[in-house]
């Protein structure tokens, strides 16, 4: 609450009983004022400003029918808010309700001036036509970064829960599966400040709990007195008016200071044709004047303020704060949506010294550049009082042990040192007993991020003997392209000759018969740290699933974007199916496997987790939910179906010869499941291999007619079970782990151990590749065979591993 003193009283103004229909007619127009700095937008950004307000701000003035308005309540704006979009309600009902006053009530009539006439605003362009004057731009320009949630998507204007990013430049925020939607050009603004600008900092907390304590209620007379000593002292002629029910109406100003583009909802152009919506920079810095009751609250102010630019972005992602100075210095404080600004404006009074609100967006960000230089030099000041207090507290205490020890020598040296080294000694085991039950408890409340359900395998892994006997096959390959293709992850072919594949930097490469190596394109950005982390994924990409279709357009399946259709030739990205859009109301999360129909195009693909994404795999497959989805994509029509649901991390699919099923490599439980697209089975779903050896990732066709499945993990019994073995049954332990282990950690415990597994026409086992050492390869993503060649893929290694021949 904003609370300022004057003479040590407070005024909360009471909600009169009566009501009357009496309209106020709101009329909007533009004075000329100093015009702000231009430190914002910044140069060539698309801006959206009235042609009779480049100067200055814009002043909503109320020509009142009667002197004691009544403001409307708070269900009434927030229901002409919900109804901007309804080009059936008249103009009037629109300009009133984006005031956020309607129904006003009592006293003498005032009418316009003679001659009025409402202003004639129409557009002589054509709605297919662009408006020559506003740049055209295209999304380019930005360097996103992963962000953390908590803020509103600029593009869609939804609420980003996971996988965000901002711009480092313009710090515009939207979801990774909406940068496609961007059409804003970056344009930083490397300006200076002024004074004047915004804290993002929170609240002093000494202003705020002095401020409530002094809170009193003021008399009707104190009112009257009030509204005539502000009338007398205001220099703008934005007078109040008090009415006869104790409700009083005047004039706020509020200072537009919004750094993030505004989406503009279209309305009626031409021959009532509908416009969408498009995306501008406000100028900083200008200010609108509003006519409000004492009764109207921040929200209400903050809707108005929205509807009357016919913003469609959600008022929650605004706030509206209160800033003053006192001591030379700038204070800013956000204000609660219940507080209601024309009583701030009275106690304060006109100067805007002494108050002036604010509108920004809100966000937990702290932005260095907003504070001004009073604000940084107190900042400094108070981190230098805490460095002390810090600094003499350390030196209390060393300083207290110093004391001890030395006590203890004395006594040592007079001969009782026994005795108070026994003492010490069982006291420091006591003190460790304590620090240790603490550290026990405090791992215990802290929450998991996992929901983990008991799974039991169907028994110990099979044992490495008949067809899975060990042998040596894989370590007669070799290495090509190290240090140059990281994590290969899936493979396929052109007639010509060319390999394509896709890397854990977001980029797709081209293979030639020769071994060059050639990039197609990048997913996403192309950034410098692309590859070194998981957590640039969201903006770099990850390519996983790889084939090519029937009109020879490479169809890649990102995990963080979606499907994709890209030319070979030229490179150009076509989005297919984003990951937002999903299927029957579930966003993608995970896009992983990938096959095409040559016969219908249908294209097949899974999506492994609908709650963790490809860079948290690892918790995937600890907490082993059934998250996972085969689904299958239609080009022609863009139908998106959903095959199977409840499927333990899909992975790598594969079609039959015949196309009567597909194989689905279930990852996370050892298991292959035959799914039938044709036939009396059409629809159904069979076990084809389970308790397998390993973790099966792909599986694809060789040359002689058998499958080809690579194992990322193997299930080995050695000394003791399998670690996902022995941890499966038991939720509690994974919760645990999950918080004290970190993910890089558990390539710690996976053994570098390469296995293939060749599965005939119905599934069984007919013979397996191996490399016991790793001398070659391990954790194999991926066996492709083309023209003799068997490229075997992973998913993160620094090299691609090929093999000449294939032996049998």
């Amino acid at each position: 609450m904003f609370n300022v003193v004057h003479q040590g009283r407070k005024y909360v103004p009471t909600r009169p009983p009566v009501r009357d229909d009496s309209p106020l007619t709101i009329q909007a127009v533009h004075i000329i004022t100093d015009p702000p700095e231009r430190t914002w937008p910044p140069p060539g950004a698309k801006m959206r400003i009235s042609k009779g307000n480049k100067g200055g701000g814009l002043v909503v003035r109320a020509v009142r029918r009667h002197a004691s308005p009544q403001p409307a309540s708070l269900e009434s704006l927030e229901a002409a808010w919900s109804e901007r979009g309804h080009p059936e309600r008249s103009n009037g009902e629109a300009e009133a309700a984006g005031n956020g006053l309607e129904d006003h009530e009592g006293g003498p009539p005032r009418g316009r001036k003679k001659g009025f006439r409402p202003p004639d605003v129409r557009t002589i362009f054509s709605p297919e036509e662009k408006d020559p004057r506003v740049k055209q731009e295209s999304g380019e320009g930005h360097t996103f970064w992963p962000s953390r949630e908590g803020t509103w998507c600029d593009a869609c204007c939804l609420y980003i829960f996971q996988d965000g990013i901002t711009c480092t430049g313009c710090k515009y925020a939207c979801h990774a599966a909406c940068r496609d939607k961007v059409s804003l050009d970056c344009h930083p603004a490397a300006s200076p400040i002024n004074q004047d600008q915004l804290n993002n900092n929170h609240t002093q907390l000494y202003d705020v709990e002095k401020d409530r304590k002094l809170r009193t209620e003021f008399s009707r007379e104190e009112i009257r007195q009030k509204i005539e000593l502000y009338n007398s002292m205001t220099k703008d002629h934005l007078k109040m008016t008090l009415g006869h029910t104790g409700v009083y109406t005047g004039f706020i100003k509020v200072q537009m200071d919004l750094r993030r583009p505004v989406t503009v909802r279209g309305g009626q152009r031409g021959a009532g044709v509908a416009v969408g919506q498009e995306a501008f920079y406000l100028p900083r810095g200008v200010t609108n004047t509003l006519h409000v009751s004492s009764n109207n609250t921040v929200k209400q102010v903050i809707v108005a303020l929205l509807n009357k630019f016919t913003v469609a972005d959600n008022p929650a992602k605004y706030a509206l704060y209160k800033r003053y100075r006192r001591e030379e210095q700038v204070y800013v404080c956000k204000l609660a949506d219940g507080e209601q600004p024309l009583f701030l404006r009275l106690v304060a009074g006109p100067n805007d010294d002494t108050l002036s609100f604010v509108l920004r967006e809100q966000s937990g960000e702290v932005m260095w550049d907003a504070f001004s230089i009073p604000e940084l030099r107190n900042f400094l000041r108070i981190l230098d009082k805490e460095e002390e207090e810090q600094r003499e507290a350390v030196i209390r205490r060393y300083d207290n042990y110093r004391q001890r020890l030395q006590e203890a020598l004395r006594e040592i040296q007079l001969g009782r040192g026994d005795v108070k080294t026994q003492n010490a000694t069982m006291l420091g085991k006591r003190s460790l007993s304590v620090v240790l039950l603490a550290v026990a408890v405090g791992v215990y409340l802290l929450p998991s991020p996992i929901d983990p359900k008991p799974h039991v395998l169907k028994g110990p892994p099979p044992a490495l003997e008949g067809p899975l006997a060990a042998n040596t096959r894989l370590q007669k390959g070799r290495r090509l392209f190290a240090g140059k293709l990281h994590g290969p992850e899936s493979f396929t072919a052109d007639e010509e000759g060319n390999v394509y594949t896709g890397t854990v930097d977001g980029k797709l490469w081209r293979i030639g018969p020769d071994d060059s190596l050639t990039l197609v394109t990048h997913m996403g950005q192309n950034l410098p740290e692309c590859g070194l982390s998981t957590d640039y994924e969201l903006v770099c990409g990850r390519p996983h699933g790889v084939r090519l279709d029937r009109h020879g357009q490479l169809i890649v399946a990102d995990s963080y974007f979606g499907l994709h259709s890209v030319n070979p030739k030229t490179g150009e990205n076509t989005l297919l199916l984003p990951n937002s859009q999903g299927a029957d109301g579930v966003p993608f999360a995970f896009l992983n496997g990938l096959e095409i129909s040559p016969q219908t195009g249908i294209i097949y693909f899974t999506d492994s987790s609908s709650r963790w994404g490809r860079r948290h795999v690892k918790l995937e497959v600890i907490e082993l939910n059934s998250l996972g989805r085969l689904l299958s994509y239609d080009p022609q029509t863009g139908s998106v179906n959903v095959l199977l649901d409840s499927l333990y991390m899909p992975n790598g699919i594969v079609l039959s010869p015949d196309e009567h099923f597909l194989l689905v490599a279930e990852t996370s439980i050892g298991r292959i499941l035959r799914y039938w697209l044709k036939g009396p089975k059409a629809g159904t779903k069979e076990i084809v291999m389970d308790n397998m050896i390993g973790y099966p990732d792909n599986i694809r066709l060789s040359d002689h007619g058998t499958f080809l499945v690579g194992v990322t993990t193997p299930r080995f019994r050695k000394f003791m079970p399998p670690f996902l073995d022995m941890i499966a049954p038991y939720p509690a332990v994974k919760r645990f782990l999950a918080k004290v282990i970190p993910l890089s950690s558990y390539n710690l415990m996976l053994p570098r151990y390469a296995l293939v597994l060749e599965l005939g026409s119905d599934g069984e086992l007919v013979g397996t590749l191996h490399d016991p050492e790793g001398r070659l390869t391990w954790a194999i993503s991926d066996v492709f065979q083309h023209r003799g060649r068997t490229y075997l893929g992973s998913t993160d290694l620094p090299f691609l591993p090929v093999l000449d021949s294939w032996e049998s």
